[in-house]
């Protein structure tokens, strides 16, 4: 288990006194034709992770790294992804280039999406077309379009070919195209996506007037009939229809097309996560929210149907004139738990229906700094809180797992979880030490110190 740091001096070292410091130059290279060259397979890397004994959460490692870079974009399995000026390179926690600078255009990083593969989206400088390359700067998927999206929750990415106007298509991970008929695809939202998590889909929203499904080779597995859809999820998908007063009611239908749960929803469902769904009646009268299982009865009811936007937090056990679902998961179960708020701090409710405030479970932290949590986002990774003013300079964030324990100690003003290492990009600014301002755009292990920092001064 990490050892929880809260009493941070954050004494961070100058240069001077790092001793022997790895700085990395800019290193570039001549751009070099790529629809002929062979291409591998996507590789998830075993990353160690290095500790050091007797430094603090945002000090620097005594062999940290200085990359030559104005920022960095992201780290994924490892490869950090450095920008300077309009050029992008790939670059491993030991200081050598993955890719140097030039070779390829490396797509900024988006952190705000889930990580479902580790592929990076390139762009060849000679031609301007986009493929993927994997975290060991080999090419994977050829680039041969003129616009690509990431891979998604289906293992899908949306691309299109040149010159020949807009043609959405759907790629397989070793670039295979998918049916045509996939063109059709109901669009995925940023805010869909993120929802689902990572779970791989089988059948896919399709349009043609109504809403139908399609399986992932493009066979119509249900005929187009809703007036609106979501994705399947736990085997169910919520769909709406109107009915003959022009009202639209949703329901619940299984992958066969079959109704599970009768369309009797005024607004619209959450998805199935961990065998419960979100709902809401149209009018609450004795309840705010609801927990559903999957035959449609209600398992867990939330507030007393008056509404506020927070109504204020009893510690009685009572779930009444309790609390607002958190909006950045929409009331989505993950890791047993889904997140709530009573407008000052976050709660965790289990599938039991118990609710328990996220301060209550943070494991080494003073019970001064619990009165100020709040929650970030939260996935499958952990738990992303912090204390202070969410998105601001003087917010210490970090990462906690399901249980409280510390995944990265909660001292910098900006967290990015890799998915597939125990290493984060983070960004701290810390004005605390006299006439010093320290500055860091870098990468941390689990204990928070820095083993890369960006720049070759101690501000940059």
């Amino acid at each position: 288990m990490l050892k929880t740091l809260t009493s941070l001096s954050l004494c961070l070292f100058t240069l001077g006194a790092l001793g022997q410091v790895k700085k990395i130059p800019a290193k570039t290279t001549t751009p070099i034709k790529t629809t002929q060259v062979p291409t591998f397979e996507p590789v998830i890397n075993d990353v160690p992770v290095k500790q050091y004994e007797g430094l603090s959460a945002g000090t620097l490692a005594p062999d940290v790294v200085i990359v030559d870079a104005d920022y960095i974009e992201g780290i994924i399995n490892g490869a950090v992804i450095v920008r300077k000026g309009k050029l992008t390179a790939l670059v491993d926690l030991k200081g050598k280039y993955i890719v140097p600078y030039g070779k390829y255009n490396i797509r900024e990083f988006y952190y705000f999406l889930p990580v479902f593969t580790p592929l990076i989206a390139m762009e060849d400088p000679t031609t301007g077309l986009k493929g993927f390359i994997n975290v060991n700067g080999q090419i994977v998927i050829r680039p041969i379009y003129d616009r690509i999206e990431d891979f998604d929750y289906s293992l899908m990415a949306m691309v299109s070919l040149p010159k020949i106007g807009f043609n959405q298509r759907y790629i397989d991970l070793k670039g295979n195209l998918i049916s045509p008929l996939m063109e059709k695809i109901y669009d995925k939202s940023i805010v869909e996506r993120t929802l689902i998590g990572n779970k791989q889909a089988d059948l896919f929203r399709y349009v043609n007037q109504k809403i139908g499904y399609i399986t992932r080779k493009g066979t119509i597995a249900i005929v187009p009939q809703f007036d609106n859809g979501n994705y399947f999820v736990e085997g169910l998908a919520a769909v709406a229809k109107t009915d003959q007063f022009g009202e639209k009611k949703w329901g619940y239908i299984d992958e066969t097309g079959k109704t599970i749960i009768p369309f009797m929803f005024g607004r619209e469902p959450g998805y199935f996560h961990e065998g419960l769904a979100l709902v809401r009646p149209s009018t609450p009268t004795t309840f705010n929210y609801a927990y559903i299982d999957k035959k449609g009865n209600i398992k867990h009811k939330i507030g007393d149907g008056k509404y506020s936007r927070y109504t204020p937090y009893e510690n009685t056990g009572s779930r009444a004139n309790l609390l607002k679902v958190d909006s950045k998961m929409g009331g989505n179960f993950i890791n047993g738990y889904s997140f709530w708020t009573n407008g000052r701090e976050p709660f965790l409710m289990d599938t039991l229906g118990n609710f328990k405030s996220l301060s209550s479970i943070i494991k080494g932290v003073s019970p001064s700094d619990k009165r100020e949590v709040f929650l970030d986002q939260y996935d499958d990774r952990g738990i992303f809180f912090g204390y202070g003013g969410p998105g601001s300079m003087s917010a210490n964030t970090g990462v906690m797992d399901y249980q409280g324990n510390i995944l990265i100690p909660p001292v910098f003003n900006q967290v990015y979880l890799d998915y597939y290492s125990r290493y984060a990009h983070v960004k701290l600014e810390n004005f605390n030490i006299k006439n010093a301002a320290h500055k860091y755009d870098g990468i941390v292990n689990p204990q928070g110190v820095f083993v890369m920092i960006v720049g070759d001064k101690p501000t940059f």
